[in-house]
């Protein structure tokens, strides 16, 4: 009995030791503050957003959606390039007349549809403009395009392109503007246009000095008017169809050209001329010629090199460079210490009125370290 009373006693002072042992781990923790609550949120959310943006970074992208642009710093681009002169060209290309800057850009000036040639005139301060039956001109002066012939008919083997000579009624032509094949013949013939008190366009001869040989009927009476060949007469016939569009506009060009004369282009100082030593044997005829340099611009001048005499008295000419102390072949970029004497390769070169550039073919040429530049396509016409 007290056994069994001992045991039991043990058994409640086990299992009410026991009790008491839980009842004290069960007790509440003290609860945290507030501010230690909210940094533990915020450590929380911020590890959420890293692992997100890390598996956003792992994903493969969809090809099928286009990358989005990246932003750049206006501020941080470099400025464009300055060009080396305020001087611009004009070309036309395709049906549109562009100004051409000296690193071969261009802006569009007008829209001159199935225009393909073209001739900047410094005596009525237009730009004349072809196709293969008509002639216009661009006015600066209120930016329009006028229509001043129609109907002229071009023998294509002859004739690529329309030849014009624009003259003044009471005074003497002015220089032809010309475009077509490079040894001149296409000149016997061309499109007149008569401004002045009697406005006209037709056809008529071009020639004058040697040319005529080619160009007009042999005949012994030095008196007779000369008549052109079998072979350009039909030239002359085709220019003869162009009708005359718009003579009051004539008008006003004659106007200008009395009142404001021949517009005035900066004439460059040369500096002293280079004195080179050429091969007398290549002077056949004007061997006070050979040698003789014309400045061109920047370091470059035109050096007589050779002379010969036939049908015509002709001048070869190459670009010598001061500085460098080379010749330029401009068709080739060969560069040479000595004349070569041979072809002329410097004679569709055009230099801009500062003397800073000038186009080559189809080529941007810097005067000032006789380089090129740049590239252009189209025709030239002249300095704007």
């Amino acid at each position: 009995m007290r056994l069994m009373m001992m045991l039991g006693l043990g058994f409640v002072v086990a299992c009410d030791g026991g009790s008491a042992k839980d009842a004290d781990s069960g007790k509440k923790a003290d609860p945290k503050p507030a501010d230690v609550i909210a940094k533990d949120a915020s450590k929380d959310a911020t590890a959420k957003k890293a692992d997100a943006a890390k598996k956003a970074d792992t994903k493969e992208a969809d090809p099928a959606k286009p990358k989005p642009a990246e932003k750049t710093d206006p501020a941080a681009a470099p400025p464009p390039a300055k060009e080396i002169s305020d001087t611009r060209a004009l070309v036309v290309k395709d049906g549109e007349l562009l100004s051409l800057a000296p690193s071969g850009k261009t802006e569009l000036v007008a829209k001159v549809p199935g225009m393909t040639q073209c001739g900047v005139d410094d005596h009525h301060r237009v730009v004349w403009l072809t196709s293969t039956s008509d002639l216009s001109a661009y006015d600066p002066s209120d930016k329009k395009v006028h229509a001043v012939a129609t109907g002229a008919a071009l023998v294509p083997s002859l004739h690529p392109h329309m030849v014009w000579s624009v003259q003044y009624t009471q005074g003497a032509p002015f220089p032809t503007q010309a475009a077509g094949n490079a040894d001149g013949l296409e000149h016997c013939a061309g499109l007149v246009v008569q401004i002045g008190d009697k406005p006209s366009v037709g056809g008529g001869l071009l020639a004058d000095g040697d040319r005529e040989i080619y160009c007009n009927e042999e005949t012994e009476d030095f008196d007779a008017p000369p008549v052109l060949n079998a072979e350009f007469a039909p030239v002359k016939a085709g220019y003869d169809k162009a009708k005359l569009v718009d003579a009051a506009y004539l008008a006003t060009l004659a106007a200008r050209r009395t009142k404001d004369g021949v517009r005035k282009r900066t004439k460059l100082t040369a500096p002293t001329a280079p004195k080179l030593e050429i091969d007398p044997s290549n002077c056949d005829g004007g061997e006070e010629d050979c040698g003789v340099a014309t400045y061109v611009g920047g370091s470059l001048w035109w050096v007589v090199t050779a002379t010969s005499r036939g049908d015509f008295f002709h001048e070869t000419r190459e670009l010598y460079d001061t500085k460098a102390k080379q010749f330029w072949n401009l068709a080739t970029d060969k560069r040479y210490p000595k004349a070569e004497a041979g072809d002329d390769n410097t004679t569709p070169l055009e230099v801009s009125p500062d003397g800073q550039w000038a186009v080559y073919e189809k080529k941007v040429l810097s005067l000032g370290d006789a380089k090129q530049t740049g590239t252009f396509s189209g025709s030239f016409c002249g300095w704007k």
